[in-house]
């Protein structure tokens, strides 16, 4: 069975994956069609995160769901949400120009934000996380 950090890192691929996808579609109507696929994945993704996961590390842990490291990714997801919504803004106005402003701005958050899922939070999973928990968590989602 594979740890949470390579669940999760799997599903970073598949994000880059469809993102790169919308991005190299010429066709503008294709293109939204590709983005509207790819919106739905971050937030599954985000439900993941925010729910069975990070509770189950909070109790472990012994601390509060607005401390420590499950606040700071919580906080890094409304960020990354409100990004999202931007692209989605800009491509309804058609404005060249804010549509690649804020494809830029929200795949840097995004990158950024993958790094610290991957070089800290998910590791802490890992360790706080039992392989019980973790297929019970898995196997309700699937």
């Amino acid at each position: 069975m594979r740890t949470f950090k390579e669940h999760m890192r799997s599903e970073h691929d598949i994000l880059h994956t469809m993102w790169d996808m919308f991005l190299s579609e010429p066709d503008k109507k294709n293109a939204r069609e590709k983005f509207k696929e790819f919106n739905t994945v971050p937030l599954s993704h985000i439900s993941l995160e925010e729910g069975n996961i990070s509770t189950t590390f909070n109790t472990y842990m012994g601390i509060e769901k607005d401390i420590g490291p499950s606040a700071v990714i919580h906080q890094d997801h409304i960020q990354i949400l409100k990004l999202l919504k931007r692209v989605r803004e800009a491509l309804d106005s058609e404005d060249q120009r804010k549509i690649d402003y804020s494809k830029a701005h929200f795949i840097r958050a995004l990158m950024k934000h993958h790094k610290k899922e991957e070089e800290t939070l998910y590791q802490l999973f890992d360790l706080a996380i039992t392989n019980k928990d973790w297929e019970e968590i898995i196997s309700g989602r699937i």
